[in-house]
């Protein structure tokens, strides 16, 4: 029978299976209202609708039904809206293959399989990748020994459920931080619901129990290395505790003298030992050296306190895991990523400089080194966003660091926008400048907040600790979204004027400015009987002329050139 419509738009839940037309082979099968066919052969079918075209009102389907154009895999194939429209196929697998998007399954029906069986019977298994489902849906019952979703878990949007017929196996993915985390689970196996939730809560609580990652190296060099592989059958995905992830990463190589594959095992730091137990088993009595731990490679650095290892000075101070100090020998050379043993954590230093911060390096979340990018050109420390960017006090994780590099060493620190520093000394930021058009890097030495909007307008200002606040920032941030003005001030004291230069002590003033506008300094020549220079200010025009006002009021009676410069 047909789907049949309440108040609201929802289907009166019955064992309705949806009609799947293939027009490309059984065109007459659509017909219309009245009875009649639609087309009576292939030569009359008309080319594929525009998505989001209307469904002439003429033609007898109904919501959730499937119209295929198609002439090998379901690319152009389509949905019945609920408004009566032709909805394609999303295709999430980027392969041509059919997705029954979530936005059709979550008002038709909570049996979602069963209101497809048709389709998939027709298209068969293998071109339906995946099939999107609502936490109420009546799959995970049916395919959990009569478990379902809990509650609280049903009306959050953070979390994606989809099924592959052809794998057999349920795919949960959670949203959380701007990051995607994605666990598969069979359901042609005794699976449980409660192991899904229990990794769900494993990223619910990741801030308190971090999620690292354990990668996996494996390089068999020898026959009877690669005979105890196929032995063992210890080549693929590696059973884990049910709260970790496994995938493999790049390619691999199978033959019979040499096996070869990286895997990213991810699950809370908590379980992290019963992980390594888990991976151990899985390779038996295989060299363990062919294996390579890289500890705590947490997916967010977390508030830890990071660590400086000087190399030059302080090299005892390189630990390997088990307490030993690394040999002289083993870090004479930067490494491309830390060795398995080396008992260092994403977000320390290792260091091989001679002078300032130049041959320093940050150990990433994947092992991997990168070298200080050093925003000051000279040699000075700069902690970059893609070490601060998971951490909301940057201050405290690097207090150490720098402390012992010294802090007139330590040129920028490039901060999240609801770091605890910009909260604590400006104020809470608005929503519209938290966003990554917009970069705060602090100086420690000077004091200084440096706010920089990128893209187009590329604008920039400089916000002193203590003198200003979020007020302040919000101020400029609106007024650079206006018109805006540029003019060049220049003076040129010698004699009487440079007396009451010195007179007025303005060499030890500063040049106030409208909120949003900014004044940097050009050229400059100082001698013991004169001073000249140039100024250079922007901002909006709307506060142009009290900008010149200030000017003038900041040089008393003393001659300066005012002139506009042309953006």
């Amino acid at each position: 029978m047909c789907a049949k419509f309440e108040s609201g738009g929802k289907v009166k839940q019955q064992p309705y299976q949806v009609k799947y037309f293939d027009l490309r082979t059984k065109p007459t099968d659509l017909k219309s209202k009245s009875g009649e066919t639609i087309f009576e052969s292939v030569d009359d079918i008309e080319e594929p609708p525009e998505n989001g075209s209307e469904i002439p009102k003429q033609w007898n389907v109904h919501y959730g039904d499937v119209i295929s154009w198609s002439y090998d895999r379901p690319t152009e194939t389509y949905f019945v809206t609920k408004d009566g429209k032709f909805l394609k196929n999303p295709d999430l697998s980027g392969s041509g293959y059919l997705t029954i998007p979530l936005s059709i399954t979550r008002d038709l029906t909570t049996n979602t399989l069963e209101t497809y069986k048709n389709v998939i019977e027709q298209l068969t298994e293998l071109v339906i990748l995946p099939i999107e489902l609502s936490p109420e849906d009546e799959f995970f019952s049916a395919k959990f020994n009569g478990s379902k979703i809990p509650k609280a878990y049903i009306k959050r949007n953070d979390i994606e459920y989809s099924y592959s017929p052809m794998e057999q196996q349920l795919t949960v993915q959670i949203n959380k931080n701007g990051k995607k985390f994605t666990n598969e689970f069979p359901t042609d196996k005794e699976e449980k619901l409660n192991n899904i939730i229990k990794w769900i809560k494993s990223i619910d609580n990741s801030a308190t129990n971090p999620l690292i990652n354990l990668i996996v190296k494996c390089n068999f060099n020898d026959k009877s290395e690669c005979d105890k592989v196929q032995k063992y059958k210890c080549f693929g995905i590696i059973p884990l505790p049910k709260t970790w992830t496994c995938e493999q990463k790049g390619g691999a190589h199978f033959g019979q003298e040499q096996i070869s594959a990286t895997y990213k095992c991810q699950g809370p730091l908590s379980s992290k030992q019963e992980a390594i137990k888990k991976i151990k088993n899985f390779y038996k009595d295989l060299k363990i050296k062919k294996i390579l731990y890289l500890s705590l490679l947490t997916t967010m650095f977390g508030e830890k306190t990071a660590r400086y290892f000087d190399l030059v000075n302080k090299p005892e101070t390189l630990k390997k895991t088990n307490g030993q100090p690394v040999p002289a020998h083993e870090y004479k050379d930067v490494p491309t990523s830390v060795p398995a043993d080396w008992d260092v954590s994403p977000g320390d230093l290792l260091s091989w400089a001679k002078y300032r911060a130049s041959e320093t390096y940050f150990i990433l979340n994947d092992g991997t080194l990168l070298k200080n990018p050093d925003r000051s050109g000279s040699g000075y420390l700069t902690i970059p966003y893609i070490i601060t960017q998971h951490t909301r006090n940057v201050l405290m994780m690097y207090e150490y660091v720098i402390n012992e590099l010294g802090k007139d060493y330590v040129s920028t620190i490039e901060m999240h926008p609801q770091d605890q520093f910009i909260v604590k000394n400006y104020g809470q930021l608005p929503e519209e400048m938290c966003t990554p058009n917009v970069e705060y890097i602090y100086d420690p030495l000077e004091e200084f907040l440096y706010v920089n909007v990128v893209g187009t307008s590329k604008k920039s200002k400089e916000f002193k600790l203590g003198n200003t606040s979020v007020k302040d920032i919000q101020q400029w941030y609106d007024g650079i979204k206006g018109e805006q003005a540029q003019f060049k001030v220049k003076y040129n004291f010698d004699g009487v004027q440079y007396q009451k230069y010195q007179q007025y002590k303005l060499q030890n003033e500063k040049i106030l400015t409208p909120k949003t506008w900014n004044i940097q300094p050009g050229t400059t020549d100082v001698g013991h009987d004169h001073i000249r220079g140039e100024w250079i200010l922007n901002g909006d025009r709307k506060h142009l002329s009290d900008a010149k006002k200030q000017i003038q009021e900041f040089y008393k009676d003393l001659a300066v050139n005012i002139e506009e410069v042309p953006l």
